[in-house]
């Protein structure tokens, strides 16, 4: 038997035939009806969320993402005071620094770039934080199911991943925007020592600090998506309303249980190491803890020189640990790393939504078309700050470079002794009677 949409299907007992129970209200119907005799609704097509046309717009936005964050990288000048780490190092200088060599105004590209990656960073966090907002709102109401809410937060992981590999781009620009003070340094006695160079503390704008918590927010919301989709019976029940799914300590379990451990792990470790990255490049702190890692070293060292057993151990230990943070520390790996990932998101998405009623949900309406124009922006912001900065680098950069170069060899011929200066103004006079 086959109910429509504003019916449940229903049987009494296992012997008894089943019949449509109609309902007033699909939408809000009571839960309890589902955990006694009767099965789920058939599901309604919900394009806004599984529509096509979000699906595309939230694809490729994160492929503009992971593009724009790629060839910043590619074309950005290194942080000589940040770069330690030997992997990026050879990236560096056997892949970026020959391209940059070969692309003219690879500075005004990278900054068109930088700007793009921004704009793409910001629709991430924010369009994340209003499907999941709006999958909660929905959530409360019960008129949506686990099927959709699943869909919704998948698209909201799937940002979260493009967001993150964004911040490659402001941890990269933070490092290059570091500048050195001097500060005079006092001895045991009081008195003024020697000048030390140490990194100067980056001033952070309102802007990054609002930046900061939307994504603290957008790291809340999908952590609480996570474990609310954690249930045993989250996918056997996709067609239910997601508040029918039976909860409680005892449904703890299974394939969607082991799902939400694996993802908690991957936004705590993930977004707790992009905190530590973004914090060590705007204190400046990093410097100090290499300093004393190192001191404990030698200190250790040391103190084990004498048991080859303990001394060993210690060894492998602190090789393991040096190559866990060149891996964990490396911008080459992590492009790669957020690539794959996005790669599985994009084919799981796909493979989950293929379930339920396609050809409904492709429908093009406004909920479609918006997000799909809405890739614009980004394109937009390329191309006016490649119109913006054009000129500076055509004809503001040479115009002062000639000056600065005139300057500097006016300077030069000042500092000359005055037989010298005498000299050249002779050669040039007589230069000029010959018409030279």
């Amino acid at each position: 038997m086959i109910c429509n949409s504003q019916q449940l299907l229903c049987q009494d007992n296992p012997t008894s035939p089943q019949y449509c129970l109609d309902v007033p209200n699909i939408d809000s119907f009571e839960c309890s009806l589902i955990q006694e005799n009767c099965w789920c609704p058939m599901p309604q097509a919900n394009p806004d969320i599984a529509g096509i046309g979000v699906l595309v717009a939230f694809l490729v936005s994160a492929l503009l993402t992971w593009i724009s964050t790629f060839l910043y990288l590619l074309l950005q000048p290194p942080a000589k005071q940040r770069r330690k780490n030997p992997i990026d190092e050879w990236w560096t200088r056997h892949v970026c620094l020959h391209l940059r060599n070969h692309v003219p105004q690879a500075e005004l590209w990278s900054e068109c770039f930088y700007r793009m990656t921004w704009t793409l960073s910001d629709q991430q966090l924010v369009t994340g934080i209003a499907i999941l907002a709006a999958s909660f709102k929905l959530f409360n109401e019960g008129t949506i199911t686990a099927y959709h809410f699943t869909i919704a937060r998948d698209l909201a992981f799937f940002s979260s991943n493009a967001h993150l590999l964004s911040l490659l781009a402001l941890w990269n620009a933070l490092g290059t925007e570091r500048k050195t003070k001097w500060k005079l340094t006092v001895d045991k006695a009081g008195q003024k020592d020697s000048r030390k160079e140490v990194e100067r503390r980056i001033p952070v704008p309102f802007v990054t600090w609002w930046r900061f918590f939307c994504m603290i927010v957008f790291m809340v919301l999908l952590m609480a998506a996570t474990w609310t989709s954690a249930y045993a019976l989250w996918d056997d029940w996709p067609d239910c309303p997601a508040r029918c799914i039976p909860t409680g300590k005892s449904e703890l379990h299974g394939v969607p249980f082991r799902w939400a451990i694996a993802t908690t792990y991957f936004l705590v470790s993930q977004y707790l190491s992009y905190t530590v990255h973004l914090g060590e490049q705007i204190m400046g702190r990093a410097e100090n803890l290499r300093t004393k890692t190192c001191k404990f070293d030698k200190t250790a060292q040391s103190w084990l020189k004498n048991i080859p057993v303990l001394r060993e151990i210690y060894q492998t230990v602190r090789i393991a640990g040096i190559a866990w943070r060149f891996y964990n520390f490396s911008e080459f790996f992590e492009m790669i790393e957020m690539m794959n990932r996005q790669d599985a998101s994009s084919i799981y998405g796909n493979t989950t939504r293929g379930r339920k009623e396609r050809a409904k949900e492709d429908e093009w309406g406004f909920g479609q078309i918006v997000p799909v124009l809405l890739l614009m922006l980004p394109v937009m912001t390329f191309i006016s700050a490649y119109h913006g900065n054009a000129c500076c680098y055509q004809q503001t950069r040479p115009f002062c470079f000639k000056a600065m170069g005139k300057l500097a060899h006016e300077l030069q011929f000042m500092s000359e002794p005055q037989q010298a200066r005498q000299s050249f103004i002779r050669s040039r006079t007589v230069l000029k009677q010959y018409g030279m």
